[in-house]
């Protein structure tokens, strides 16, 4: 997924995530943190959402996604 926000954004195209996932506040802060730029949620938890993303640090959801990056490569490599 962070290979296609990079390469959308590269060239000026937003991204967006709709469905099951955008409306899980577990996920909010990683989607963040991968650059997400949309959340499509519905109406049920739109105003939890919506605090969460108010009172995300950008730069530690940021890092925190490129330390689980990390950790995915590193495991890819020993297999």
């Amino acid at each position: 997924m962070s290979l296609i926000v990079a390469s959308a954004h590269k060239h000026n195209i937003t991204v967006g995530i709709c469905g099951e996932l955008a409306n899980h506040p577990d996920a909010t802060s990683i989607l963040v943190g991968l650059g997400i730029d949309e959340l499509s949620v519905s109406p049920s938890v739109l105003l939890e959402i919506k605090q969460m993303i108010l009172n995300i640090n950008y730069k530690e959801s940021f890092d925190y996604v490129n330390d689980i990056i990390k950790i995915d490569k590193l495991f890819s490599n020993m297999m």
